[in-house]
């Protein structure tokens, strides 16, 4: 006969029953830890221990016809700059409204940490022009990113005039 509304005092694994009903009530951000086979007890995790999710988003319009890319904080750049809240993997990814006044011109997106293009990051898309306004979308995975550097979108476009609105940028710590 099963039992209602009673608290369980172990967790059973596949090997062993765990011991929690020793354990005192968790606090906001306690996660249930192991400390032996079978005992486990709610801790604090580790600083810096969680995957954390940082972004910028601006709603502004900005326009451009550099054809080198355009740093974040000069004339026509994105705006977009976030300094990294703790040192691990990121993944980042961006995403804007766009348009261009040329119908052959290629817009290219690139991902910058403090100041260096990473590698494989930039991103070219042909554009429709006429005003036509397109989703453009990207994402890297940086590794060995150090607290505090800064990761930031740039741009540029080929031939023309462009203009971003309504861009985002977030970067995801992996663990």
């Amino acid at each position: 006969m099963p039992l209602f509304n009673q608290p369980a005092a172990a967790l059973q694994s596949a090997t062993s029953a765990v011991d929690v009903g020793a354990a005192t009530a968790p606090t906001a951000g306690q996660v249930l830890t192991a400390n032996s086979a079978t005992d486990a007890s709610w801790a604090s995790p580790p600083a810096g221990s969680l995957p954390s999710v940082t972004n910028q988003a601006l709603t502004t319009t900005v326009t451009s016809s550099s054809t080198t890319d355009v740093a974040p904080a000069s004339l026509g750049g994105t705006g977009l700059s976030i300094a990294a809240p703790a040192a691990g993997n990121y993944l980042c990814q961006f995403s804007c409204q766009f348009q261009s006044s040329s119908a052959t011109g290629v817009v290219t997106f690139s991902i910058y940490v403090n100041g260096v293009k990473v590698a494989q990051s930039e991103r070219g898309f042909r554009v429709a022009g006429g005003g036509v306004n397109e989703a453009i979308a990207l994402s890297t995975y940086l590794t060995g990113i150090a607290l505090g550097q800064t990761v930031d979108v740039r741009w540029r476009q080929s031939t023309g005039t462009g203009t971003i609105t309504n861009r985002e940028l977030i970067a995801m710590r992996a663990l």
